[in-house]
C-alpha cells in the first residue's frame, strides 16, 4: 500500500485551527499521514486483532483491532521548547508571607438553625481601646494652636487648627506655627489626620 502524505505549511495555507484539526482528523482516518511544517507530523497506526492475556485476571483474551494516531513534533519544534537551551530560566516567584494570626474575638452565642441551610456565625466586631486621657489632653490643647495660611489675597491669615479644613487647607499646603516654621500641613504631626 502506498503511503499518502498531505503537507499543511502555516506560512502559505491559511487554516482555522478547527480546519487543521479536521484536515488531520479526516487525513488520519483515511490513512494519510498529515504533517504540519514546523510542528508534527501525526500518522495512522492500524493494530490488528491479536491473542494475549487479560492484564488484571491473566486469562487468556483477544485484543481487538484499532487505529491510533502516532504524533512526532517535527526537530524544529521540539528545539524551540526544549527546556535544556541556554537561555536563562525565569526568576523564581518568592512564596507570599504568611498571614499573620487572626485576633481572636469575643465568643458569639450559637444559634440553633436547620441543617439545610448554611449559615455562618455572626462576628462581634472589634472595638478600639478606649482613648488614653494624656491624649484627650494634648488634643484639646492642640485644638487651640493658630496656624499662618496664604489667604486668597495673597495676604496671611492666622487659622485655629479645627477651622484648617474649612479654609480649604490640604495635606500639601504650606502652613506656618511658631513651633513648626514653615512645613506642608501633611508633613506636622498635629496636623495628621485633621488635614
Amino acid at each position: 500500500m502506498a503511503e499518502i502524505t498531505q503537507t499543511i505549511n502555516p506560512q502559505t495555507d491559511t487554516l482555522t485551527l478547527g480546519e487543521a484539526i479536521e484536515s488531520i482528523v479526516s487525513g488520519v482516518k483515511n490513512g494519510q499521514t498529515i504533517t504540519i511544517e514546523g510542528f508534527a507530523t501525526f500518522s495512522p497506526v492500524v493494530k490488528e486483532a491479536r491473542p494475549g492475556r487479560n492484564p488484571r485476571t491473566g486469562q487468556p483474551t483477544t485484543f481487538r483491532a484499532s487505529r491510533k494516531v502516532k504524533v512526532e513534533l517535527d526537530k524544529r519544534f521540539a528545539d524551540r521548547i526544549d527546556l535544556q537551551d541556554s537561555s536563562p530560566a525565569p526568576a523564581p516567584v518568592p512564596a507570599p508571607a504568611p498571614a499573620p494570626a487572626p485576633t481572636p474575638s469575643p465568643a458569639v452565642t450559637p444559634v440553633a438553625v436547620a441543617a439545610s441551610v448554611p449559615v455562618s456565625a455572626p462576628v462581634a466586631p472589634v472595638l478600639p481601646p478606649p482613648i488614653p486621657p494624656e491624649l484627650i489632653a494634648a488634643a484639646a490643647a492642640d485644638s487651640h494652636l493658630k496656624w499662618q495660611i496664604r489667604s486668597p489675597n495673597g495676604g496671611f491669615v492666622e487659622v485655629a487648627t479645627a477651622e484648617l479644613v474649612a479654609h480649604g487647607v490640604t495635606a500639601s499646603t504650606p502652613v506656618w506655627s511658631q513651633a513648626t516654621n514653615w512645613q506642608l500641613a501633611g508633613k506636622v504631626p498635629e496636623l495628621v489626620g485633621i488635614v
